[in-house]
């Protein structure tokens, strides 16, 4: 049972872990033996306590002073510090010299600490994919992970126990960035309806599945939404279209489309609409005034709203295009609702009052 007591060690030292729980490491070596008959017969809790031991005179492993027992006889620390024995110090000047040709090797020269066998095996592997980049293809961040480390989210943020972070890791220690990997961050696909038409020229953005609906049952039965008719109706999603919303060539010509968005009235939604105008400046999109003129409408049932951060450059860059398109009537009330922190979330208009308000029916 040895082999298996250190093969799950061994896993979360894989995984960058610096500590482990006794019990989580049991209940996995009983997982591995095939269950608590086999692990009964290995051994068991002795045969383990003893392997546990084995593995600490060998220096694989440490008992935590400060912490607790496992309240089983004979006893064990609860938690243990995992002794990552790489060797440093071993790079030859020939292996330094052969990648800083392509890599910075600035930052290990300067740390010899850094200079282990695992970090070097993985900057030989980076070395030899850029040195023949110019003839792959893009992939995104997991292909890639997966592909060079054969770990598909070794090179994703914020993941504990993987090498790449915001501030630290290989790709950080080597000046690189995701795009010397020809590593592109995709979006999530937006959720998006068709009315039918090939070539698309009008495209309606809401922020909320309500008013998705709403728009899509209204255009189905060939309506114009407060006078504009979508080819394609989108899903914003909240946030999420800020990042998604570049997959709109792939269901239109981005340079024919006209875009307009209808959100909540609120700083989050005024802020989804300035990030998407600021960021996607060679395509044409704007409010949909119309809606919000009916938007407005439902003053009186306005809603307060906590933790939404105010912006006054949102703010005012949303007034200025309603202004200039002679709807002062419509700033005013959205710069008074801002004023008093109120919001008019857009599902106040359904498809029963959209039905109601749209007397233009399409031929």
């Amino acid at each position: 049972m040895y082999n298996i007591v250190k093969r799950v060690i061994s896993n979360y030292k894989e995984q960058g872990k610096k500590t482990f729980n006794i019990r989580a490491a049991e209940e996995k070596v009983i997982k591995y033996t095939g269950g608590y008959t086999n692990y009964h017969n290995k051994g068991g809790y002795n045969k383990f306590y003893n392997d546990i031991n084995k593995l600490k005179k060998e220096g694989f492993i440490d008992d935590m002073k400060t912490v607790g027992f496992n309240n089983i006889n004979p006893p064990l620390k609860l938690r243990w510090n995992i002794i990552h024995d790489e060797t440093v110090g071993r790079w030859s000047n020939k292996d330094i010299l052969r990648l800083s040709d392509i890599l910075d090797m600035s930052r290990y020269i300067k740390d010899s600490k850094l200079q282990t066998e695992k970090e070097l095996k993985y900057i030989k592997i980076i070395y030899n994919f850029i040195k023949q980049k110019e003839s792959r293809e893009w992939a995104t961040l997991e292909e890639r992970s997966l592909e060079l480390f054969n770990n598909e989210k070794y090179l994703k943020p914020g993941n504990k126990g993987n090498n790449y972070d915001i501030d630290k890791g290989i790709l950080k220690r080597l000046n690189l960035s995701l795009e010397d990997l020809k590593i592109k961050r995709y979006g999530e696909m937006f959720v998006y309806w068709n009315r039918g038409v090939k070539e698309v020229k009008n495209v309606a953005i809401v922020e909320n599945y309500s008013t998705f609906y709403s728009y899509k049952r209204t255009v189905e039965e060939s309506r114009r939404v407060f006078g504009f008719l979508p080819d394609i109706i989108i899903f914003g999603s909240g946030k999420k279209i800020i990042k998604s919303l570049s997959f709109i060539q792939e269901i239109a010509s981005a340079d024919k489309v006209r875009i307009r968005y209808f959100g909540d009235i609120d700083p989050e939604g005024l802020m989804i609409y300035n990030s998407i105008k600021k960021k996607y400046i060679d395509l044409d999109i704007s409010l949909h005034i119309d809606s919000y003129k009916e938007l407005v409408n439902f003053y009186k049932y306005k809603q307060t709203f906590d933790n939404q951060r105010k912006n006054k450059e949102v703010l005012k860059a949303v007034l200025d295009e309603i202004v200039n398109a002679g709807e002062d009537k419509v700033a005013d009330i959205i710069l008074e609702l801002w004023k008093g922190s109120f919001r008019l979330p857009q599902e106040h208009v359904t498809y029963e009052y959209i039905k109601k308000h749209t007397g233009d029916v399409n031929g």
